[in-house]
């Protein structure tokens, strides 16, 4: 019986992977903490929003403001850059990636 390959990993981080086919989010949905699968395909668009004390930094899993979510991830009070994706759904993911400028050029690359 013949499988599909698995995908080649290009990133991933312990919270974000990106692979060959679209971008897995661990810890996604509240309260399971599933993880969300976005194929390259869905996202419209991307963008940055620098992270401060009071704009998401402190947050260990919500909103970033208006239409956003972020996943759970413990880490991230060390981290500056939030990547913002858009799906062309009413709320956006948020990433907030260990190498945000490799994941943005991940990004580049693969999305049109």
């Amino acid at each position: 019986m013949l499988g599909t390959m698995p995908a080649e990993t290009l990133y991933d981080d312990g919270q974000v992977r990106l692979d060959d086919t679209g971008i897995t989010i661990h810890r996604y949905y509240f309260p399971t903490g599933g993880d969300k699968r976005i194929p390259y395909s869905r996202i419209v668009r991307f963008g940055t929003r620098r992270l401060g004390w009071l704009s998401g930094r402190a947050r260990a899993w919500g909103t970033l403001g208006t239409n956003t979510w972020m996943p759970f991830e413990a880490r991230r009070r060390h981290k500056k850059t939030a990547i913002i994706l858009d799906t062309g759904q009413a709320t956006r993911p948020v990433i907030t990636p260990d190498r945000p400028d490799e994941v943005l050029a991940l990004l580049r690359e693969r999305v049109s």
